[in-house]
């Protein structure tokens, strides 16, 4: 049978010695990492997210109010819900936008009501109008198609 080497042979001695220049260069690169500059933050970071963008856009009353009515209309049988379209921002008018689409979800069918686009850096809710090719505020918006006399009776 084999005897363990003693504690005094060279042999444990390389190991001992192995074994604190592995635990010193740990604790050297752990020191380093913990210390160094972190960068400065991008600009990307003080972008909205596409669920922040959502929450403006799902917050609007008048999509409320038009949610509310395709359910009463249908007997529950369909709902209104905003769907984001696509995976990355998209350029409007020059300018970074979450794209979403309000729809009617049946069980026969699915329609667009209106697309919206929300800033990725203001927040700012815009209207796509795709019967005039044009981008309007909220404002013009509420002002030219008047969106709640759409679910009057």
């Amino acid at each position: 049978m084999k005897q363990a080497p003693s504690a005094s042979s060279p042999a444990v001695r390389w190991r001992y010695a192995i074994l604190a220049i592995v635990l010193g260069v740990a604790l050297v690169g752990a020191l380093y990492i913990k210390n160094r500059p972190h960068p400065a933050p991008h600009a990307a970071a003080n972008t909205l997210s596409v669920q922040q963008a959502w929450k403006n856009v799902t917050a609007l009353p008048e999509l409320k109010a038009w949610a509310h009515f395709i359910e009463q209309r249908s007997g529950g049988k369909a709902h209104g819900a905003v769907m984001a379209v696509g995976s990355a921002p998209q350029i409007v008018n020059g300018v970074p936008c979450w794209l979403f689409d309000f729809i009617e979800s049946g069980p026969q069918s699915t329609h667009r009501w209106e697309s919206f686009a929300v800033s990725t850096t203001t927040g700012e809710v815009l209207v796509d109008d795709l019967d005039q090719d044009q981008v309007l505020t909220l404002g013009q918006w509420r002002a030219q198609r008047q969106p709640l006399e759409r679910i009057k009776d």
